[in-house]
């Protein structure tokens, strides 16, 4: 049957997308629905959401640029999160890339789902591509779902360099995941102050952030009880969660005024399909930085 679902599997001439990456591109949520439902006689629908175009493109590349009920309905499907195009774009950098009103809708979607946070895009990764591109919320999403602040970028910079104070504060507070603490060898004075580390200068990384700072700039300290479930050991029971931990003195603010605010709760549709709250974030999800160097994305 010409008119059956079949059809949807056909490849245009021009570009080899199917009818479905065409349904996808126009953003029409019934359509797209309807097309799933129809596949579901022929074969699973993960088999035509991962059908690729003449670019490797799959329809969810095409919905990173659309409207969240789109990604949403393609991801509740099956559609393939990590996928890459011949460009090496997944649908993640391409939200990210497209990202015009540092919207964390389809981002945070598309995390939820497995999406990598430190996915590499043009050398380094993608939460370098957000900063340059000036989505400090995107950034934020990226950190909270693991993403590496002391990775460096292609010119050797860290986020720790490239951010303001407001800025970093803001994404050291969606830190969720433990650092990687910066070492001896990679760094020859304070991150904070920019001191040099003189014979016999005491330093210390932020428990935190992960920075190398010197004795002044990480001389606070704070119940580890007060810090993200997502630290190895917080979440249980025993007098171990109310050790101090030092921390510099960016984190023991973000840590103090967390400690002080009450939560807020989000409701709506957006708050149920994008929600990301700490404890539901998946750290078996997290991929490893791809690198060529140590750190350097």
């Amino acid at each position: 049957d010409k008119n059956g679902p079949e059809c949807l599997i056909r490849r245009e001439p021009n570009h080899g997308q199917t009818a479905f990456h065409l349904a996808v591109k126009s953003g029409n949520v019934s359509l797209i629905q309807m097309m799933l439902d129809q596949f579901t006689h022929v074969a699973p629908t993960e088999e035509l959401l991962k059908i690729e175009d003449d670019k490797g493109n799959t329809a969810l590349h095409f919905a990173a640029t659309k409207t969240p009920h789109v990604v949403h309905l393609l991801l509740q499907a099956g559609a393939p999160v990590t996928s890459r195009n011949s460009r090496g774009l997944t649908p993640l950098i391409i939200a990210v890339m497209t990202n015009k009103k540092d919207d964390i809708i389809i981002v945070n979607m598309l995390l939820k789902f497995g999406a990598n946070p430190n996915d590499v895009h043009d050398a380094t990764t993608l939460i370098h591509t957000a900063i340059n591109l000036k989505l400090l919320k995107v950034a934020g999403a990226l950190v909270r779902a693991g993403a590496k602040l002391e990775v460096e970028d292609s010119d050797g910079k860290t986020v720790f360099e490239k951010v303001n104070r407001p800025s970093l504060k803001y994404l050291v507070s969606h830190i969720y995941f433990p650092p990687t603490f910066i070492s001896e060898k990679e760094r020859t004075e304070c991150m904070l102050c920019l001191k040099k580390f003189g014979f016999g200068r005491r330093k210390y990384n932020c428990t935190l952030c992960g920075r190398l700072c010197c004795a002044d700039d990480a001389s606070l300290f704070i119940p580890f009880v007060q810090f993200p479930q997502g630290f190895p050991g917080r979440i249980h029971k025993g007098a171990g969660v109310l050790d101090d931990k030092r921390c510099c003195k960016t984190c023991f603010n973000v840590l103090k005024g967390r400690a002080n605010a009450a939560p807020k709760a989000d409701k709506g549709f957006i708050a149920r399909v994008i929600g990301i709250e700490w404890d539901e974030v998946n750290p078996d999800k997290l991929q490893a930085i791809q690198s060529a160097g140590r750190r350097r994305g």
